[in-house]
C-alpha cells in the first residue's frame, strides 16, 4: 500500500506540471487497456454443462428431444401459467421460425397430481414441442448453476455438447434481450 501511494505521488507530480490533464490521461489510458484486455469470447471452461436427465422424467408430447446445433431449454413449474406458458411457445416457435436447427424443448416441475392439466392443455393447443414432466426434481438438482436463472423465467440456449452459451434472459418480453439472442444464435451457427 505504501508503495502504491510513492508511486502515485510520482505519478501526479510528473503529470502535474507537464500537463494539466496528464492524470486524466493516464486513467483514461488505464480504464481502455482494462477494456480491451478483457474483451473477447469466454473461455470454454466457463460454460456450464446442463444436465438433460430426459430417461428419468414423463414425456407428455409427441415430439423427443433430440441432438441439434442449438436447443433453447424453457423452465416452468406448476405456479407457471399453463395458457400463458402456451401462448410463449407458440412465440418462440415463430421467432426461431427460420432457424430450423434450433430445438425448443421444455421441462416442467408438476406434481403427479396436476399432470392431467398438462396434458390437457397438450392436446388442446397441439404445440409441436417436447414436453418433459420432471417428478422427480432430477433436472433441478444436476444443474443448480443454471437452475436460478431457469427460475427467473429466463430461457437457456446450449449447443449439441449441453454446454451453456452464455446467454440468459427472455426475448419475448425484452427488446435488447431479443437483439442479443438472435444475434448470439447467428455467431454461434456461422462458426
Amino acid at each position: 500500500m505504501q508503495k502504491m501511494r510513492h508511486y502515485i505521488r510520482i505519478l501526479n507530480k510528473r503529470f502535474h506540471y507537464t500537463s494539466k490533464y496528464g492524470l486524466l490521461i493516464l486513467y483514461l489510458l488505464l480504464c481502455l487497456s482494462y477494456i480491451l484486455l478483457s474483451c473477447g469470447k469466454p473461455k470454454e471452461s466457463n460454460r456450464n454443462m446442463v444436465k438433460l436427465s430426459f430417461d428419468k422424467m414423463r414425456l407428455l408430447s409427441d415430439e423427443i428431444y433430440s441432438d441439434s446445433i442449438l436447443a433453447v431449454i424453457l423452465y416452468y413449474d406448476s405456479l407457471s401459467c399453463t395458457s400463458c406458458v402456451f401462448k410463449d411457445l407458440y412465440l418462440w416457435k415463430k421467432l426461431l421460425k427460420k432457424h430450423k436447427n434450433i430445438q425448443i424443448c421444455t421441462i416442467w416441475k408438476y406434481p403427479i397430481s396436476r399432470i392431467k392439466e398438462l396434458e390437457m392443455a397438450y392436446k388442446v393447443d397441439n404445440i409441436s414441442i417436447p414436453l418433459y414432466v420432471d417428478t422427480a426434481n432430477v433436472f433441478c438438482s444436476q444443474n443448480k448453476g443454471c437452475f436460478e436463472a431457469l427460475k427467473a423465467g429466463k430461457a437457456l440456449l446450449i449447443d449439441k455438447d449441453k454446454k451453456t452459451i452464455l446467454f440468459e434472459g427472455n426475448p419475448l418480453k425484452n427488446k435488447n434481450d431479443k437483439k442479443v439472442f438472435l444475434s448470439t444464435v447467428k455467431e454461434f451457427i456461422n462458426l
